[in-house]
């Protein structure tokens, strides 16, 4: 039951990383050209043009229908994304080191090291279906969830 759920998880991580990656016809600031976050209704086009964006960039379809439909509507993560160093509400990108000192550790490493292996299985199967490269999903699902440890509610 797990590894369905986790496997959810990394083909959303493989779709945010994929979108991440510009391309010549796309870069995943042109789906802001428009502010379409500020209603549902806005986010409905918005996850329209995602998965325009996703095909564009030659994302499986089934790993868009897996992730693009349950993408939802959520004014707090907006207002946070809005709130992070380096958006264009915040302004400049702060200095690598300090951010470096604060949320690299010896503690997170580890528990990096020991997740990677427990779902190195799981993380190969996903690589060979989005393209997406292991290490490249097991950094933001460490940064975004500290190795699951932060599931959200």
């Amino acid at each position: 039951m797990w590894e369905k759920s986790i496997k959810r998880i990394f083909r959303g991580v493989a779709l945010v990383a994929l979108l991440g990656i510009p391309s010549a016809s796309f870069t995943p600031h042109s789906l802001f050209a428009q502010d379409l976050s500020e209603s549902p209704a806005g986010f409905d086009a918005y996850r329209a043009q995602l998965r325009a964006a996703g095909e564009a960039a030659g994302i499986k379809a089934e790993t868009l229908d897996a992730v693009i439909p349950n993408l939802k509507f959520l004014p707090r993560v907006v207002a946070l994304d809005r709130s992070q160093p380096g958006s264009s509400a915040s302004g400049s990108i702060p200095a690598f080191a300090p951010y470096r000192a604060r949320h690299v550790d010896a503690a997170r490493i580890d528990r990096g090291r020991a997740r990677y292996a427990r779902l190195r299985p799981l993380l190969e199967r996903v690589e060979k279906e989005t393209g997406v490269p292991e290490a490249m999903m097991m950094a933001i699902y460490g940064h975004e969830t500290n190795y699951g440890a932060y599931t959200g509610s």
